[in-house]
């Protein structure tokens, strides 16, 4: 057969395409992705990354058995097609405890990097609980011994008689974060016997036990050991609102004390539970920011009960922060119980942050003063219903061209429109106004809608009202206006 014959053989050319790099056969498509598991950060937490682990075996298991007569081949292709395959054969080997396959790996491919230094394969096979892994890389001088990681990763998944055979037999030092991560994870056997053997703990493991909800750990710690833990533990349970965690302490571990501020914050992120409870337990109090910030953030329950059973009260700010947040039902409750605040505020607030339905709420309790600032305020910040509300329900003629010049410089299209439409006094003054403040804001759509809503003696006298501006603002507002309309509509 010539040459040229084989060279056009259809079995050579697909065998070519098949070993060009990024080109994948169908089951190596899973494989793209796939990334190798983080096994170099630090403690913080200290945890074994299981999980990825779990989804390299789930994919490499069924396609290991798919090929097993022909493993060889397969696994070197898959290398040579998807470099990055290779730590993660080589690591499912190890932690799998697959010896063959390490052995067939190291023989033709070598141990891979990580990518600028060794994978921990020892602290790898330790984790799997694989003593016949952790010798074969001894026999073959793998030269990363097991690090305090090692240690820390087996009290995570509490593997106890590798924890004893690192211990013992390869003298390996046992780290605190141990005995404090077997707690976390709740390993109540585990942590006896490393009480036993003496090894050190820290202030953390009662910490990480009480935060599990690992109570039986937790009594052993208190019982059996001096460390104790810190008053940042307390900081934890009000950010959770964790009552069983605070009941525990104040059973068991009474020398931490509340602070006013911690029940502030309890207060404040709507832990009634927890504040009930350490009201009923505790003398420490708190002030009268539990019910301003829960006010603002719309914890009436929590407002009720501060108010029905502490003595601090609240400023005006309660009401304040509630109207501006929109919490109409705290602010209805505070006007129907307290007489720290200040409707005209609370008004300006909502109407600031358009909450219509608390301005509809607040306006009958309002000055008139407070009514034209809330209009303002609203028509500066584009909020349409409010300024609608306002509008028809409350008197605001004197401060109407005010609001529509700051809605032009604003830029909000549709509340210019509707106040042009609305408005009964003072059009023209505010509308030349409103337009010389678009102008300089350049907001063209402005400019325009007020000349055709207006007319053309309100753009005539706009390009007046702008050219008496500095030099050097005047003409490009002019330019503008002059820009919007046609030059036979101005003459």
């Amino acid at each position: 057969m010539a040459l040229t014959d084989i060279l056009a053989l259809p079995e050579l050319a697909f065998t070519i395409v098949a070993f060009q790099r990024g080109h994948f056969h169908q089951d190596f498509v899973p494989f793209v992705k796939l990334a190798i598991p983080n096994l170099m950060r630090s403690f913080a937490p200290p945890m074994f990354p299981t999980d990825a682990m779990d989804t390299v075996d789930a994919l490499l298991m069924p396609w290991l058995d798919l090929h097993n007569d022909n493993a060889s081949s397969r696994i070197l292709r898959l290398c040579r097609s998807l470099p990055h395959m290779h730590a993660l054969l080589v690591l499912h080997g190890v932690y799998r405890g697959l010896v063959d396959l390490c052995i067939f790996l190291h023989s033709t491919l070598g141990f891979p990097s990580y990518p600028h230094d060794k994978l921990p394969l020892k602290d790898v096979a330790v984790c799997g609980n694989q003593l016949q892994t952790l010798l074969w890389l001894d026999s073959v001088e793998y030269d990363v011994p097991p690090a305090h990681r090692a240690m820390v990763w087996c009290a995570q998944l509490g593997r106890r008689e590798m924890l004893a055979y690192l211990l013992h037999t390869r003298k390996c030092f046992c780290p605190v974060q141990a005995p404090d991560t077997a707690a976390a994870y709740g390993h109540f056997s585990l942590l006896q016997w490393l009480h036993v053997e003496g090894v050190s703990f820290s202030m953390l493991a009662l910490a990480h036990a009480l935060q599990g909800h690992h109570f039986t750990v937790a009594r052993f710690l208190l019982a059996n050991r001096t460390e104790g833990c810190e008053a940042e533990l307390l900081h934890w349970v009000v950010t959770r609102g964790d009552v069983d965690v605070a009941y525990f302490l104040h059973e068991h571990y009474p020398i931490l004390e509340w602070t006013p501020r911690q029940m502030d914050d309890m207060a404040a992120r709507g832990h009634l539970a927890l504040l009930q409870f350490v009201h009923q337990t505790s003398d420490a109090g708190c002030t009268t920011s539990a019910m301003d910030v829960a006010a603002g953030n719309g914890h009436l329950d929590v407002v009720q009960f501060l108010h029905e059973n502490r003595t601090e009260g609240c400023t005006a700010s309660a009401m304040n922060y509630a109207a501006r947040n929109g919490h109409l039902e705290v602010v209805q409750f505070l006007l129907a119980n307290r007489t720290e605040g200040c409707c005209d505020h609370a008004m300006t607030e909502a109407a600031h942050r358009g909450h219509v339905d608390v301005v509809q709420f607040l306006h009958k309790y309002a000055t008139k003063r407070c009514i034209n600032e809330s209009l303002l305020w609203a028509a500066g910040g584009g909020h349409i219903h409010v300024v609608a509300f306002l509008m028809a329900h409350c008197p605001t003629d004197g401060c109407n061209s005010k609001a529509l010049v700051q809605a032009a410089e604003a830029g909000h299209v549709a509340v210019v429109d509707m106040l042009l439409t609305t408005m009964t006094s003072g059009v023209e003054s505010g509308a030349v106004d409103a337009m010389v403040v678009a102008a300089k804001a350049k907001h063209r759509h402005i400019v325009q809608l007020i000349g055709i809503k207006c007319g053309m003696d309100v753009v005539v006298a706009a390009i007046k009202e702008g050219s008496k501006r500095k030099r050097h603002r005047s003409t490009t507002m002019v330019d503008l206006i002059l820009s919007c309309f046609p030059a036979s509509h101005l003459a």
